[in-house]
This record gives structure tokens, sequence and C-alpha cells, in this order.
């Protein structure tokens, strides 16, 4: 699946979901509680949906889902998508879309990526 986006410059949250949690990889860093997306990172946006200004929330899901690390659950990482969305307030149409979109990544997020481009082409 062909990358949209480039990160320009460091992406950084901080979140109580990740104490005691410390990793390093290709352009991630985790440093209990300070998740940090270094620049450089390429990434296709919100997966099958409208990209808004939330789309850097989308990033740090997508980092995260392509790392398997100790202590972090799949379930954790779909929170922070959660969180990272309601602290930029996204909405369509004027309608809070967090809990929308943690419930499309609980129920969906195991599909295979050849699946997801099928469904892309579909939305």
């Amino acid at each position: 699946m062909a990358k949209q986006y480039k990160l320009e410059s460091n992406l950084v949250a901080i979140t109580d979901r990740f104490k005691d949690i410390y990793f390093t990889g290709d352009c991630l860093r985790i440093k209990n509680n300070v998740i940090t997306v270094l620049q450089g990172f390429e990434y296709d946006g919100c997966t099958c949906s409208k990209d808004g200004n939330w789309r850097l929330a989308c990033c740090f899901h997508d980092i995260l889902c392509e790392h398997d690390i100790e202590g972090v659950s799949r379930k954790m990482k779909d929170l922070i998508l959660y969180d990272e969305l309601k602290k930029r307030k996204a909405k369509i149409c004027k309608v809070p879309i967090a809990g929308i979109y943690y419930l499309g990544v609980r129920l969906f997020g195991r599909i295979k990526k050849k699946h997801i481009e099928r469904l892309r082409n579909v939305v």
C-alpha cells in the first residue's frame, strides 16, 4: 500500500497509558509515557476513512501497529488513537469521531492489508 504522507518533523504524544514502557525502533521512540514518531516516517493517513485535521492522530496508531512492543497490547495502541483524536477535537459534520474511529479499529483492526486496499477502493 502506498504511503501518502511523510512527517516533516518529530511528532510527540504524552500519555499515561505507556507507564514504564521503553522502546526504540525504526522512527519510533517510547520512554515512560512519551511517544515520539521521528521525522521522515511515512504513513497512509486514516486508513479506509477520511483524513481531516486529525490525520496525525492516525500516524501514532499506524506506527504503533507496525511494531511488536513488549507490554503494549493492540487495545492500548487503539486507545492512543482514541486519545489523540479527542485531543484534536476531531469531528465530521460537528459530530465527535473519536469513539467511532476507536470502535472501527477495534472491530476491523485485524483485517489484512490486502483487504484494506480493496475496501479503500469501495469507500
